[in-house]
């Protein structure tokens, strides 16, 4: 059995590098042949419009976020450890939230917060007043917008 570890391009401290060299070691007590690959040395590509994903592997055990690459391994067939979708939400409060909701999970009451696309545009007072409102009344205690606890969102306000 072949298996590749693939890890982040750019991350190199001990503290990182540590999980991939314990599961190297033992992949290799089990008779595993597995190799590290940093992802600046992975040639997956689109070519003529089908996934290239440069060489082969039983599995991988993908130990980064790059989304774009574990979705190309998915697509293209590959037994993965670690999904994209796994990754996507893992790396995203609010939907963590959601996938761990009626889970039995204890967790806050949470209120995602207003999204807003333009950074050029202010915060309508009105929503302020709702969203303390909200929290004043229900207790809410995270506010959770895009990927951070933040008080409303990215708009000025």
């Amino acid at each position: 059995m072949k298996g590749k570890i693939l890890i982040n391009a750019y991350l190199d401290s001990r503290e990182y590098l540590y999980e991939a060299e314990r599961l190297f070691e033992e992949f290799e007590k089990l008779g595993v042949d597995v190799s590290v690959v940093r992802l600046d040395e992975y040639p997956a590509i689109i070519s003529d419009g089908k996934i290239d994903i440069g060489f082969s592997a039983d599995f991988f055990v993908y130990l980064d976020k790059d989304k774009y690459v574990l979705t190309m391994l998915e697509k293209s067939g590959a037994k993965v450890f670690n999904n994209a979708r796994a990754i996507q939400t893992c790396d995203d409060k609010m939907s963590t939230y959601i996938a761990l909701s009626d889970s039995g999970v204890p967790m806050p009451k949470t209120l995602p917060g207003i999204l807003c696309y333009n950074q050029n545009e202010k915060i309508k007072e009105k929503n302020i007043e709702k969203i303390e409102n909200w929290r004043t009344s229900n207790k809410v205690l995270n506010i959770i917008v895009d990927n951070y606890n933040s008080k409303y969102s990215f708009c000025k306000p």
